[in-house]
């Protein structure tokens, strides 16, 4: 039982730091979301990376740096 115990206690401990890292992600992208102009920013960037303007990765650090 001990045995059985201790798999439970280190599943649990592995579900609480998966459930940290995605409420962490989830409130730092909801944070950046909401900055103004981020939605227009966003639209406009998706139009630059349709165009070839502009690379993803380069567009999504911008959004980031708003």
């Amino acid at each position: 039982q001990a045995k059985i115990d201790k798999v439970f206690d280190v599943k649990r401990a592995q579900q609480n730091t998966q459930w940290m890292d995605s409420l962490f992600k989830h409130a730092v992208l909801s944070e950046v979301m909401a900055k103004p102009g981020f939605n227009e920013l966003k639209n406009e960037l998706k139009k630059q990376v349709i165009a070839g303007i502009i690379t993803p990765l380069a567009a999504a650090q911008k959004l980031v740096k708003i």
